[in-house]
C-alpha cells in the first residue's frame, strides 16, 4: 500500500489558518526555549551540526522572526521584541566564535574577514530588531561595528562580490551584506547603498547571470571553479525577501522568473525545485533532500518569497500543505527512513514531533519564513 495515500485531501484545507497554526506552535515553543538558554544551546549545539549554518541561523533566523511578529502584531510587540534579543544576545557570541573573533566577540574584528555569511546574518537580525522599535545600548554597539565593516569591504569591492567564507563563497551574500546596510542606513552615512548595489547588479549580469533562466547563478565569479554553478531555489528565493527592501521591482522580478523555471507540482504536493530543469544537481546540507523534483529548502523558502511579494495565494497554497504534518510525523515511526529519498539527510536530523518540522533547524528556517511581514517601509 502507498503510505502516501493515507494523507488527506487539501480541497477544503484554509492555507492561512495552516500558516497561523504553524506560526503558533513554533512561536510557543521558542518562547519557551528562551527561558533556558543553557539548554538551548546544546540542542543546538547537538542537532544542528548537518547544516552550515547550524550553529548560526536557529538564533538568528528566529530572532528575526520574533521582529516580524512584532511588525505584523501591535499589541504584542514588547514581548516579541524582548524574544527577538534575548535570541540575539544568545546568538552573538556564537557568531563571534564561528569567525574566530578574539574571546568570542565580535566587537574585536577589525575587518570582516571574508565572513560576510555569519555577519550579514547578524547584520540583517540586529537591523529588523531596530526597524521594529527594538533599543538595546548593547545590541546597538555590535550592530555599529557590523555594519562598518560589511560597508568597508562592500566599499573596496566596487560591485564586486565579497566573500562569504574565507574559503567558500556564494554571490547570495553580497545581496545579504546589502540588505543588512540598507536596514540601517544612518549607521554608515558615508556609503550609498543604491549606488552599490546598481554596481553589484551590473556585475552579475556579467558574470552570474544565466541567460537560459534569467536567474543569477549561485557561484560566480571567486575562482573556485572554471565553470560558474547554476542557479539555486535555496538562494534566488532567500534573495527575493531581501530585495523586498533594496529594490522591490527587482524582487516581484526574480520571483516572476523564478516560477517558470522551479516551480513544481506531483500528485498532492506542490512546490519548488532546487535546480532548474535538465540540471540534475546533488542534494546537499543547503537543499535538504530533492523529492519529486521539489526541494525541501526551496520550498519552505518559496513561502517568505510569495509574502514578500504580495503572492499570498502562493504562500497559502503552499502552507496548505502544512495539513500533512501530523501524518507525515507518524509515517516516520514506522517507515525504514534508510530507504527513502534523501536518506542521508533523515538519518542525520533524527525527526522529533516536537518540532513543527520535524527538526531544531528546519523550525528555525520555517518560522523566518512563514513569520514574513515588512518591518518597516521596504525600498
Amino acid at each position: 500500500m502507498d503510505p502516501l495515500a493515507a494523507l488527506p485531501t487539501l480541497q477544503n484545507v484554509d492555507g492561512a489558518q495552516q500558516r497561523e497554526r504553524a506560526i503558533r506552535m513554533m512561536r510557543d515553543n521558542f518562547a519557551l526555549w528562551a527561558q533556558d538558554p543553557a539548554t538551548l544551546q546544546e540542542r543546538v549545539n547537538r542537532e544542528c551540526g548537518l547544516f552550515p549554518e547550524g550553529q548560526l541561523y536557529p538564533y538568528f533566523l528566529t530572532a528575526i522572526a520574533f521582529t516580524h511578529l512584532a511588525a505584523s502584531e501591535p499589541d504584542n510587540r514588547p514581548a516579541n521584541l524582548k524574544l527577538a534579543a534575548q535570541y540575539l544576545k544568545l546568538g552573538i557570541p556564537v557568531a563571534g566564535k564561528i569567525v574566530n573573533a578574539r574571546n568570542d566577540d565580535l566587537l574585536n574584528l577589525k575587518d570582516y574577514d571574508r565572513q560576510a555569511t555569519t555577519l550579514s546574518t547578524v547584520s540583517i537580525a540586529l537591523g529588523l530588531y531596530l526597524r521594529a522599535g527594538g533599543k538595546d545600548p548593547q545590541l546597538s554597539r555590535y550592530h555599529q561595528h557590523i555594519n562598518q565593516l560589511l560597508a568597508d569591504a562592500l566599499q573596496r569591492a566596487d560591485g564586486a562580490p565579497i566573500h562569504s567564507y574565507p574559503n567558500y563563497s556564494w554571490n547570495y551574500d553580497t545581496v545579504a551584506s546589502l540588505y543588512g546596510l540598507r536596514l540601517a542606513p544612518e549607521l554608515t552615512p558615508d556609503i550609498s547603498v543604491d549606488s552599490l548595489w546598481k554596481k553589484h547588479e551590473l556585475w552579475i549580469a556579467k558574470y552570474a547571470f544565466d541567460e537560459a533562466t534569467q536567474l543569477p547563478r549561485s557561484v560566480a565569479g571567486f575562482g573556485y571553479s572554471e565553470v560558474p554553478q547554476p542557479p539555486r531555489g535555496c538562494d534566488v528565493l532567500m534573495r527575493v525577501m531581501m530585495l523586498g527592501y533594496l529594490d522591490p521591482a527587482a524582487s516581484k522580478s526574480l520571483f516572476r522568473n523564478i516560477r517558470p523555471v522551479l516551480e513544481r507540482e506531483s500528485g498532492a504536493f506542490y512546490g519548488f525545485d532546487e535546480y532548474p530543469p535538465d540540471i540534475h544537481g546533488p542534494e546537499d546540507n543547503d537543499s535538504g533532500p530533492i523529492v519529486m523534483d521539489m526541494g525541501l529548502s526551496a520550498t519552505g523558502l518559496a513561502i517568505g518569497a510569495a509574502l514578500a511579494t504580495d503572492n499570498d495565494a502562493i504562500a497559502d497554497r503552499l502552507c496548505q500543505q502544512f495539513a500533512f504534518r501530523e501524518p507525515l510525523l507518524m509515517m516516520t515511526q514506522y517507515l525504514d527512513l534508510g530507504n527513502i529519498p534523501g536518506a542521508w539527510f533523515w538519518k542525520g536530523v533524527k525527526i522529533n514531533p516536537r518540532y513543527f518540522t520535524g527538526f531544531l533547524f528546519g523550525d528555525a528556517v520555517m518560522f523566518f519564513t512563514v513569520t514574513w511581514a515588512p518591518v518597516g517601509e521596504p525600498g
